[in-house]
């Protein structure tokens, strides 16, 4: 149980901070209600449990393959920010409150999904955060690697559905031109964060 909610503390910690996934689930819950926001958000969960799975169990060559060829993901990843940026800043006007949000559940699920995925530096930034829950006394059982990496995919989740809850009952009290200079806004923050990350990559 120990183990479930240090994960689920460091699945809230990774997630938290409102980078350019927090500002995609936010353009699909203003946009398009919670629904999708909250696939968005279940994508990046699974790509954090995934890294989550790859530190905590120790796969030594899958995490060392995925350093080693950190200059292509970061520039993927970069670029497809920056595409996805641009779709949201050039798409049509808002003109009214969209009412139906069950035609691109997937699409909303892989965007997150593979920047996220494509981000090998979450694996560096999982390996420091076990680092600092792992004592010197014994070594974790898979067991309790488990409930660790459960827990993370619960905390991610946790946040990733209040921001989409928060974010949607918002949207039904912001005047149409509002969500679309948010959305403007939105599209130019992500494909910031793009060159940023194609940038800080390179370096």
């Amino acid at each position: 149980m120990f183990d479930l909610l240090n994960g689920l503390a460091v699945g809230l910690a990774i997630s938290a901070p409102l980078g350019p996934i927090g500002m995609l689930c936010l353009n699909y819950a203003f946009t398009q209600g919670f629904r999708l926001a909250v696939f968005a958000g279940l994508g990046a969960a699974v790509a954090d449990t995934i890294y989550a799975s790859i530190t905590g169990f120790g796969l030594t060559f899958l995490s060392e393959w995925l350093l080693e060829h950190y200059l292509i993901f970061g520039i993927f990843g970069g670029l497809f920010l920056i595409y996805l940026g641009y779709r949201i800043f050039t798409s049509a006007p808002i003109e009214r409150i969209a009412t139906v949000t069950h035609t691109n559940e997937l699409q909303a699920f892989l965007s997150t999904l593979l920047f996220t995925i494509s981000n090998p530096l979450t694996l560096i930034v999982f390996a420091t955060l076990f680092g600092c829950l792992t004592t010197t006394e014994r070594i974790r059982t898979h067991l309790e690697t488990s409930f660790l990496v459960i827990g993370v995919f619960a905390g991610s989740m946790l946040w990733w559905t209040i921001l989409s809850l928060t974010a949607s009952l918002l949207r039904s009290r912001i005047n149409i031109k509002i969500l679309n200079l948010v959305r403007k806004v939105v599209g130019t923050g992500i494909m910031s964060f793009g060159a940023f990350f194609m940038l800080y990559t390179f370096r």
